[in-house]
């Protein structure tokens, strides 16, 4: 003989509703909720208070930049060039002739910018020991918040000779003080970080056009960008006759973290996927513990089965 089918046969155990059978019932289905709801806040991650996102920002240079040369033996002489006029003006002094290129490039034909080559081809006719530079984009996120800001990046390096070129290589990466809410829109920093004011005599490098006051200022933001897993390149040399290069390349990263506060839907829903894990293991568990009491009979209940006392005719 094979068995070609099979129909499982029911035993069904009935108590009124104000019985103890009953009470059992209830009582062991809210104690399996609340077991399951505790051990999902115990073991941590039930409710999310942050979320990351990636994505791929808008970044366009927007052809605003400092760039000091240092030189002597311990850095005393300074050389200022920028795109600014009036700045340039005003530290007319200190001013040195550059020629300025400009590339960004979108490999992957995205719409996007993935890299921004800045050459800078400074004339100072001098040994130079030390380079910054401060470069200014325009920073754009769209999809879990609507970001548009103004932001830096910024290139320091100093060699113990004095030197002819600096190649840096560096991605252009975001970075949080606090989380931002989901679906938000942020444009507080819409204000250009390097300004072409005017020259009234009363500029002074050490106030509004020092480095560390510019970067001061910019990192008390929530919100900033930096140069990191910068690469620098020093190369030594005399600057006196073929002048002094500078070659950043700045990187966009293709999937950027960005840190934000998800919403209420999207934390209940988060929390009952946590919930129900929990509660179908203590739910399986609590079937085999209510088979025992009832098929052994420790409960008084009223059993009634499936079967028929006729076979059904064809």
């Amino acid at each position: 003989m094979v068995l070609v089918y099979q129909e499982p046969l029911r035993v069904k155990y009935y108590a009124k509703w104000h019985s103890f059978p009953a009470l059992f019932r209830v009582g062991n289905l809210l104690s399996v909720i609340a077991v399951a709801l505790v051990t999902t806040y115990v073991t941590g991650s039930m409710w999310v208070k942050t979320r990351v996102s990636y994505e791929q920002p808008d970044v366009v240079f927007d052809s605003k930049l400092m760039m000091v040369l240092e030189g002597g033996e311990t850095g005393e002489d300074v050389w200022f060039w920028s795109t600014l006029p009036n700045l340039n003006r005003a530290f007319e002094s200190s001013f040195v002739s550059t020629d300025l290129s400009v590339t960004q490039e979108d490999y992957n034909f995205d719409g996007k910018v993935d890299t921004v080559r800045i050459k800078l081809r400074s004339s100072v006719g001098a040994a130079i020991r030390g380079v910054k530079i401060l470069a200014q984009f325009d920073y754009k996120l769209r999809e879990r918040v609507h970001m548009n800001m103004k932001t830096l990046a910024y290139v320091a390096h100093s060699g113990g000779v004095p030197g002819s070129a600096l190649h840096a290589d560096g991605s252009l990466s975001l970075r949080q003080r606090e989380p931002l809410p989901d679906d938000s829109t942020r444009r507080e920093y819409l204000e250009d970080l390097l300004r072409d004011s005017e020259p009234d005599g009363m500029l002074q490098a050490s106030t509004e056009l020092g480095v560390s006051s510019i970067l001061e200022d910019y990192f008390f933001r929530n919100e900033t960008t930096v140069l990191s897993e910068n690469y620098a390149s020093w190369e030594a040399g005399s600057a006196e006759h073929s002048g002094f290069v500078a070659d950043v390349l700045v990187r966009v990263p293709p999937n950027q973290a960005l840190v934000y506060k998800p919403s209420t839907i999207e934390i209940l829903k988060f929390g009952w996927i946590q919930f129900l894990a929990s509660f179908v293991v203590f739910f399986w568990l609590l079937s085999y513990w209510e088979w025992y009491v009832f098929h052994y009979r420790v409960l008084d209940t009223r059993m009634r089965t499936d079967m028929k006392s006729k076979l059904k005719s064809f």
